[in-house]
């Protein structure tokens, strides 16, 4: 187990990055001159034309059957919701301050970090995150600590995207990058990817007014689950397990064992998604924007080939 005493050291080596030294303007987006010392975001892979997360990722390290950290990845409308409630009804750990330092409202945390700040939060997250490990696991049993879906109010579900502001489209959160701060943490890390249909989505997106016409929740799922599903393919696919919203009771003992539940009672988990899921009653969408959809749910298609077969 790693100790905290090294931890900021280990974070700035996993994490420095030489930047060119630049000629732009200052004002610019061009890079930054001088070093960067907090950076999560390179790679020391090349580019090759069949990726595999060995090729452009990484390895996952870092294991434990004591202590695991669960995020829940999944576009807006894809059951964030569902699974707030059930962390509230599990034996789940939770932390108002990791969650903040991953997303603190519209404008704070690591996922909307510039280049400024990213390092800082990257070291507070993974000290955060190694602290927890540490006390949760000098106790017996085991322990999961969920970091979403925890603090709605200030964090977001931190969905893609999240929260509102005419920004939003922008605020989407970086599981490579979370991936990256666990390993740099020491830390087990585990990504429960959310899928719904493209359609009820948009179909959800328009009835609570996340967007104000069905076009525009259209781009917006277009875009988001694109972003998601290529940050899925850096990572190397144990960090994944699947959870669909329209079968949400399919294989949840699993999902939960690879959480980090041990036990679970099998009756006590089936009654809970029962009583927390509301299935979808929304009317078909017009053949049109069924169209407008296809790429989207081509994609939709593919995840659930390849992260929930």
């Amino acid at each position: 187990m790693m100790t905290l005493l090294y931890l900021p050291c280990l974070v700035v080596l996993a994490l420095a990055v030489d930047l060119p030294t630049a000629a732009e303007d200052a004002g610019s987006c061009g890079p930054v001159s001088g070093v960067a010392t907090g950076s999560l975001l390179q790679s020391t892979a090349t580019h090759r034309p069949t990726r595999t997360p060995q090729q452009i990722g990484f390895t996952k390290t870092a294991t434990s059957s004591q202590v695991r950290f669960v995020f829940f990845a999944g576009l807006e409308g894809s059951g964030h919701h569902f699974w707030h409630e059930m962390i509230k009804r599990l034996p789940i750990n939770r932390s108002e301050d990791l969650s903040r330092a991953l997303f603190d409202g519209q404008h704070g945390g690591f996922f909307n970090a510039d280049e400024h700040s990213r390092g800082d939060y990257a070291e507070d997250i993974a000290k955060l995150m190694s602290e927890m490990e540490m006390n949760l696991s000098s106790t017996p049993g085991c322990k999961v600590v969920a970091l979403n879906g925890v603090e709605p109010q200030v964090s977001g579900m931190m969905s893609y995207p999240n929260m509102g502001g005419k920004d939003r489209a922008g605020r989407n959160p970086d599981i490579f990058a979370l991936a990256k701060l666990a390993e740099a943490a020491g830390v087990d890390l585990r990504i429960v990817l959310l899928t719904r249909h493209p359609e009820s989505m948009v179909q959800s997106m328009c009835e609570r007014n996340y967007e104000k016409d069905v076009a525009h929740a259209v781009r917006e799922v277009a875009m988001t689950i694109s972003l998601l599903s290529e940050q899925l393919e850096l990572l190397d696919p144990s960090y994944v397990a699947c959870w669909t919203y329209e079968d949400p009771g399919a294989k949840i003992l699993e999902l939960l064992s690879f959480m980090g539940i041990c036990d679970a009672d099998p009756s006590l988990s089936r009654q809970i998604v029962e009583e927390i899921y509301k299935p979808s009653n929304h009317p078909a969408l017009s053949k049109a924007a069924s169209e407008m959809l296809e790429t989207s749910t081509h994609i939709h298609e593919s995840l659930l080939a390849k992260w929930c077969s």
